[in-house]
């Protein structure tokens, strides 16, 4: 049994980074919709688009870290699996990493774009025992997303979920 990380929450939500209202291709308009939502006025939520002021102290103190699309699945859901914040990952079409071998369900939240106005009461209905369990999961699968030793096993999930990938095509060797 997974023991629960001994730590203090200050947000329900955090976002540290750029919101590009100069080039909304880039989060397929995401992160200019979350802003639009003036959910960085809420007090349980920390949104901040000028630069990344406080970075790798809000992702910490957050249940639920935001990720949008953009160039691929990105980075920043590996930072929220080393520092345990819940990804919550809004986007259309996505296909996350090592998908066929974790259930992501399991310690993270899905939307589509058009739910960013639900964002905050989706998250605020997400009871206690329910983020407990998602935390639980997130800390037994977290080492997935970590390459460096003596921790890591990014390089053995790789292995794992191109292996099933491979048995799944149906490739055999000569």
């Amino acid at each position: 049994e997974e023991v629960a990380s001994p730590r203090s929450y200050k947000y329900l939500l955090s976002f540290v980074g750029s919101v590009r209202f100069h080039t909304p291709g880039y989060s397929m308009g995401v992160r200019q919709a979350v802003w639009r939502q003036k959910l960085w006025a809420e007090p349980d939520m920390r949104i901040v688009s000028a630069g990344i002021p406080d970075y790798l102290t809000a992702v910490p103190r957050a249940h639920f870290c935001l990720h949008t699309e953009g160039n691929g699945w990105g980075a920043r859901v590996v930072d929220y699996m080393a520092m345990e914040c819940l990804p919550l990952i809004v986007n259309d079409g996505m296909i996350f990493p090592y998908a066929n071998i974790l259930n992501w369900d399991t310690f993270s939240i899905h939307l589509r774009k058009r739910q960013v106005p639900q964002i905050a009461p989706i998250l605020r209905n997400v009871s206690s025992a329910v983020q407990e369990r998602m935390h639980a999961a997130q800390r037994r699968h977290k080492r997935a997303f970590v390459w460096w030793r003596p921790d890591g096993l990014a390089y053995e999930y790789t292995l794992a979920a191109l292996g099933q990938r491979v048995l799944s095509l149906g490739l055999t060797t000569p």
